[in-house]
């Protein structure tokens, strides 16, 4: 038949079809490729600062993202799978109902995961070590959950992060980071000595000047004894 008009507009646009699926390939092929060598992405969360405190709560969650399910994600809580934290009823992280799930990306890779939520935080929480380990592409990740009790009783927590000892006229119990007054005008010998109310027996420094007043009154006496005697 005559190449016509039609021939030719429908020889073009087979052309062009072609064309673009040739151009496309390398392109195809590039995506698949990246799919299925694609490098495991772990990541891990926990609680914001605004909620690492007790009293708040958060999800507690971590997860890798790979070209296929991994079986074999497990996160521990201070060494504990999370399946026998979920059935230790003495464990104060069981509330956290820690469950396997998967999601499947737009780009084609598979993330799995393990997901929980404390309604909470209570101290028992406070510096627990969460990790999650992947056996099928040795890998792990993990962090500590930190509740802001670090300072021991007798200090405060500065605005700076650090931990100062409490004055003569305060205590500070444990995992409280803040200073509270001795009552009725009674203090502690000695800064970051007062741990709890009852530290708060005696007034400021009076065992300071008590001692040097009595090693007086002892050396006057002793002058004057040899002095006659």
């Amino acid at each position: 038949k005559g190449f016509n008009s039609s021939n030719k507009q429908w020889y073009q646009r087979r052309v062009r079809g072609v064309s673009m699926i040739g151009r496309s390939l390398p392109l195809l092929l590039v995506v698949l490729l990246a799919v299925c060598n694609a490098e495991e992405f772990l990541t891990i969360r926990g609680p914001k600062p605004q909620y690492a405190r007790v009293g708040e709560g958060s999800s507690v969650t971590c997860a890798i993202n790979a070209a296929a399910i991994d079986s074999t994600w497990t996160l521990y809580v201070n060494g504990e799978s999370y399946q026998k934290v979920n059935t230790n009823a003495n464990n104060a992280w069981a509330e956290a109902s820690f469950a396997f799930n998967t999601y499947t990306e737009d780009n084609g890779t598979v993330t799995t995961s393990v997901d929980g939520f404390i309604d909470n935080y209570k101290p028992e929480h406070h510096y627990a070590n969460i990790t999650c380990v992947s056996t099928q592409y040795t890998k792990k990740i993990s962090l500590t959950i930190n509740l802001g009790l670090g300072c021991p009783a007798g200090q405060y927590n500065t605005t700076a992060g650090n931990c100062v000892n409490c004055g003569l006229n305060s205590y500070s119990p444990d995992m409280d980071d803040n200073c509270h007054p001795c009552p009725g005008g009674t203090g502690v010998m000695e800064p970051g000595q007062g741990r709890s109310e009852s530290d708060c027996q005696m007034r400021p420094n009076s065992a300071k000047s008590v001692v040097p007043a009595t090693i007086l009154f002892m050396m006057s006496f002793l002058a004057i004894y040899y002095q006659y005697y």
